[in-house]
């Protein structure tokens, strides 16, 4: 399922490989993480019709707890979103777990002034 979204991504939607390259790495990384919570340290593709939007925000909070900015995770669950809307459309999922998700506000950088002797 996974290649076929990749292949999806690049051929249908035309994206850059640098692109499809980060949400393999995206949907990989779930795939890691939800393997450290079964017994036998395996996520299948079967697996995803288990996911629901628990495990999701679970790994939205690990990625934070492991200092992941907002931006990045905003990308990850933005990846994920794409990758079950997908599986939705290609009749693998019945729902989207991520419907609905809203997506964390960034943090706002404080911007230092140049000083006099800058200018």
């Amino acid at each position: 399922m996974l290649e076929s979204f990749l292949e999806y991504l690049s051929l249908e939607k035309n994206y850059a490989k640098h692109t499809i390259s980060s949400y393999r790495k995206d949907v990989l990384d779930f795939y890691a993480f939800m393997s450290g919570f079964k017994e036998d340290g395996s996520f299948s593709e079967q697996s995803l019709k288990l996911v629901d939007y628990d495990d999701l925000r679970a790994w939205m909070i690990f990625l934070l707890e492991s200092g992941k900015s907002r931006r990045t995770v905003n990308r990850k669950m933005s990846a994920m979103q794409s990758f079950f809307k997908f599986l939705v459309n290609i009749e693998e999922l019945v729902s989207n777990p991520l419907q609905g998700h809203k997506v964390l506000k960034a943090e706002k950088k404080v911007q230092i002034p140049f000083s006099k002797e800058e200018l």
